[in-house]
Parts: C-alpha cells; structure tokens; sequence
C-alpha cells in the first residue's frame, strides 16, 4: 500500500496477474489484517505518477522491496523478471497467512 499525493493505492495483481496499483476505493475490504512480516516507511519520495512524473509519497506499507526501493516499483511497471519473482513469491507468502 502506499498513501500517494493524499489517496491510499494497493498493489495487486491485475486481470492479467500482473502487479498494478489501483486505488483502495475500487475494492472492498474483507480482512483488515496485515502481514507480519510487512515494514512501513513514511515520506519518503517515490514513484512518479504517470500523468505529472511529480509525486508526494506519505507512506509505503508492504514487503522490504516495495517499502524501501524506488527501483523496484519502476522493475515492476517495465515487468522485470527478478522484480515479478519477488512480487509472485510476497503474493504467496502473505496468502499462506
């Protein structure tokens, strides 16, 4: 998760399995639990949006990569394979609990 320029965003995987980051607006939330195993960095900069390459960043929850490097957000939009390995092995440890 991250809180971009004030809007809560999930990384998910998409219709094609694929990550994307959508807003939480379009989901419903059934289990507000998270990972133990997530970590939470607050301000720091990060992911550019699309439209403007301009980006407030108030925060990232998630697994260590997404939380701390920059980089592997832009692995993840260029479907980088070491990048999708970590995304699809994350996806499976937190779905095993």
């Amino acid at each position: 998760m991250a809180l971009l320029n004030g809007f809560l965003t999930v990384l998910v995987a998409d219709d094609y399995d694929k990550p994307a980051w959508l807003p939480l607006q379009l989901f419903e939330v059934e289990d507000s639990s998270l990972p133990g195993h997530w970590e939470f960095a607050a301000g720091e900069a990060g992911m550019p949006s699309p439209e403007s390459g301009e980006l407030i960043c108030g925060g990232r929850w998630g697994y260590s990569e997404v939380v701390h490097s920059d980089t592997h957000y832009y692995d993840l939009e260029e479907r980088d394979s070491e990048a999708l390995r970590v995304f699809n092995e994350e996806r499976s440890r937190s779905s095993r609990g």
